[in-house]
């Protein structure tokens, strides 16, 4: 008849074993799941922030079109700015980012309501800006590309914070706290 002390290896083996089996066959689809989550939803982002960002470059040249039919008198057709595209996206994907586009929009508002201005008056007196005026649009001109060249640095560095490699979704704490709080306390490292 065999011994028990040569029986508890193969009993101890048996039990992490099958405790391993029951681990890895709960844990590893929860982990594998809430990753997939995870990595959707960065992709998600990713992909509205290439939109914003585009769209804030369509802003600026939304910008440009209206100095050229209203100062210039172009004859180019005027469409509607792309602020609220802009907004929506920021609101639902991007709450932390308010004040880029809080500063962009109100340096956007000024040079626009300038254009406004001059170009109103460049119809009703039916001659050129004086030099006063033209030094003026070039003043809000100026704010304003300075406003939007600041934001696409600030969203260069919220896009290197946020979507550079390595910054992957890790699990949280309290998943993994529960998990191990199932196992038996001699298999558990924490006390």
């Amino acid at each position: 008849m065999a011994d028990n002390s040569s029986l508890l290896p193969v009993l101890v083996g048996g039990v992490s074993t099958f405790l391993g089996g029951l681990i890895s066959g709960l844990l590893g689809p929860l982990v594998l799941g809430w990753r997939k989550d995870k990595s959707e939803e960065r992709n998600k982002r990713r992909e509205k922030y290439e939109e914003f960002v585009a769209t804030l470059y369509e802003t600026d040249h939304w910008m440009r079109t209206l100095y050229r039919i209203r100062i210039e008198q172009s004859g180019e057709s005027e469409l509607p700015p792309p602020y609220a595209k802009l907004e929506a996206i920021q609101q639902v994907y991007f709450s932390d980012l308010l004040p880029i586009l809080t500063a962009l929009i109100a340096a956007s508002a000024a040079y626009q309501s300038v254009i406004g201005q001059k170009g109103a008056q460049i119809q009703r007196k039916k001659v050129s800006l004086s030099a006063e005026d033209e030094s003026e649009l070039y003043n809000y001109a100026q704010q304003y590309f300075h406003c939007f060249l600041s934001c696409i640095g600030e969203l260069q560095k919220y896009a290197k914070r946020e979507f550079q490699q390595g910054n992957g979704p890790k699990p949280p704490l309290h998943v993994l706290t529960k998990v191990l709080s199932y196992l038996p306390k001699k298999l558990r490292k924490d006390t």
